[in-house]
């Protein structure tokens, strides 16, 4: 082995060795930054020209209809959905479950200008749409 590659291969011999090995560096630690103010609860959506989707957390909420948008599909996020009841709806439901993979919620309609999803544990996946 020549002098060059002798030294090449022991170049970094001694330097920036750290406790992991020689490319462990010590860098300072980030700034520690307050998270922002909570603001209540916040909905976001997914829109498109034939579905608007949301995710709810357990509670009661008031579904009015919108005329482009006539179906109104349930799925759990979370592995079980419990105390599901819907009103004014084509398929009501009264304290119903749902888990994953169940097709129990999917294309229902209103049957007036406005009805009532509510649900007490886990987490739906609500989709309006025209098709």
């Amino acid at each position: 082995m020549g002098n060059r590659a002798k030294a090449k291969r022991n170049s970094h011999s001694g330097r920036n060795r750290g406790k992991n090995g020689p490319f462990s560096r010590e860098y300072p630690a980030a700034p520690k930054r307050k998270c922002p103010p909570h603001h209540g609860d916040m909905d976001i959506y997914i829109v498109d020209r034939q579905n608007i989707i949301t995710v709810k957390t357990a509670g009661s909420y008031e579904v009015t209809d919108l005329k482009d948008k006539k179906y109104l599909s349930l799925l759990p996020v979370t592995a079980e959905v419990t105390g599901i009841t819907l009103s004014g709806f084509k398929y009501p439901l009264d304290d119903a479950s749902l888990e994953i993979g169940s097709t129990l919620c999917i294309s229902n309609e209103l049957i007036s200008e406005s009805g009532n999803v509510s649900f007490e544990k886990g987490i739906l996946m609500v989709i309006r749409s025209s098709d």
